[in-house]
C-alpha cells in the first residue's frame, strides 16, 4: 500500500502541526489522535506516535501538578520530522537496555530467593522502565488476581523489593482531603521497583 502525503492524510489533516490541550478544563485531543500508533513510550519525556496512513511522526507529552492552588493538567502534541523521531526512539532503546541491565544486577540476590509468581511480578515491573503499573493492569497482564495477587504484592512490599503508592485523582471532592483519605480502590494503587539507596 502506498503511503499518503501529510497533505492528503485523513488523520494528519485533523491534527495539524501542534496541539495544546488543557485537560483540567475538559479540553480533549481530536479523535484522530487515537488512530496514531505508539512507537516509543514515555521514558525520556515524550511518547512518539506514528501515523499508520502517511508515516508522519508526532511527540506527545502530558504534564500535571495537583498542588493546591497551582494545579494544572496539560497535553502537548507536536508533528516532528523522521530524524527527530528516530533520535528519540534510539535514545529510548539505549536507555531501556541500560536500565534493565542495571536494575536486574541490583535485584540479582533478591530475585533468586523469590517464589516464581513473585519473580514474574518483579521482572514485569523491570520491563516498565521505572514507570510502574497500577494493580489491575499487573493482575491482568500476568493473569493473577484475587487473594493470590494481594498476597504477592504484600510479600514483595514487605521484603522491600516493591514500593506501593496510592494515587488520588487530580480533583478531590469538596468534602474530601486527598492526603488524608483512606478511600481508594485498587485502580489507585501503583507498584514499582523500590529504588536501591
Amino acid at each position: 500500500m502506498a503511503r499518503r502525503s501529510v497533505a492528503n492524510c485523513d488523520i494528519c489533516e485533523k491534527l495539524g502541526e501542534y496541539i495544546y490541550i488543557k485537560n483540567d478544563v475538559g479540553e480533549k485531543l481530536p479523535e484522530a489522535a487515537g488512530m496514531l500508533k505508539e512507537v516509543a513510550g514515555e521514558v525520556l519525556g515524550a511518547v512518539v506516535y506514528k501515523c499508520p496512513h502517511c508515516g508522519t511522526f508526532y511527540t506527545y507529552s502530558r504534564e500535571t501538578d495537583n498542588e493546591p492552588g497551582l494545579s494544572f493538567d496539560v497535553t502537548e502534541m507536536k508533528r516532528v520530522g523522521r530524524d527527530e523521531a528516530k533520535k528519540i526512539i534510539d535514545s529510548e532503546k539505549r536507555y531501556a537496555k541500560k536500565y534493565k541491565q542495571k536494575k536486574l544486577k541490583e535485584l540479582e540476590k533478591s530475585i533468586s530467593t523469590l517464589e516464581a509468581s513473585e519473580r514474574s511480578v518483579v521482572l514485569y515491573l523491570v520491563e516498565t522502565l521505572g514507570k510502574g503499573k497500577c494493580q489491575p493492569v499487573i493482575e491482568n497482564d500476568l493473569n493473577i488476581g484475587g487473594p493470590e495477587a494481594g498476597a504477592i504484592f504484600a510479600s514483595l512490599v514487605k521484603k522491600g523489593i516493591l514500593e506501593k503508592k496510592i494515587v488520588y485523582p487530580l480533583k478531590a471532592e469538596k468534602d474530601e482531603c486527598r492526603q488524608e483519605s483512606e478511600r481508594y480502590t485498587k485502580d489507585n494503587v501503583f507498584f514499582n521497583i523500590k529504588p536501591v539507596i
